[in-house]
């Protein structure tokens, strides 16, 4: 018995040494980071990224210098994306990967809205249908997982070091010797 609640102090314990906790607003430091990374390296001369509440944490930074992120839920994306003002829909996920190691992944759909009329059986009914709303959602390419923004808590230096996506791209294709 002595020895099982010794093995769980020493866990507890080495667990706790080899990692840092993660509290909200260094959360959010990531997530701006990120999209700061992310979206000003987008050959785009679109300005307006809409991303879903639902999928971030509150006090991400909206204003950037050369975009702007728009936090907004499904009720708000429709009629956007009926009007055509939204062509694509992202969301964000912090991921943790172990206790010194952070993913920040963006992802998203391209939305269109189209008129239909077409007749469509639901739940045993067969009702009218003159709106679709089409959402195809993105790749993650063929190099597997990539996230756009990578946290590596350096014990020694008592610090987190941002990898951008760039970077990890560049390290898998020196990997396979693709570039």
């Amino acid at each position: 018995m002595k020895i099982a609640g010794l093995l769980i102090v020493v866990f507890v314990f080495a667990n706790n040494l080899y990692g840092q906790a993660l509290d909200e607003k260094q959360q959010i430091d990531f997530f701006n980071q990120t999209f700061k990374d992310y979206f000003s390296t987008k050959d785009s001369s679109q300005i307006d990224y809409f991303i879903l509440t639902d999928s971030i944490p509150n006090g991400i930074k909206t204003d950037y210098d050369k975009f702007k992120i728009h936090v907004i839920d499904y009720g708000q994306a429709y009629p956007l994306i009926r009007k055509k003002i939204i062509s694509s829909l992202y969301w964000a996920r912090c991921k943790k990967i172990s206790n010194d190691t952070i993913d920040i992944v963006i992802g998203g759909w391209s939305v269109n809205f189209e008129r239909v009329l077409r007749i469509h059986k639901i739940d045993g009914k067969r009702k009218l249908v003159t709106k679709n709303y089409n959402f195809a959602a993105w790749c993650g390419g063929t190099l597997g997982y990539i996230p756009q923004g990578r946290f590596i808590y350096l014990t020694e230096l008592d610090k987190w070091d941002y990898i951008p996506e760039k970077t990890i791209i560049e390290n898998k294709l020196k990997k396979y010797n693709l570039k």
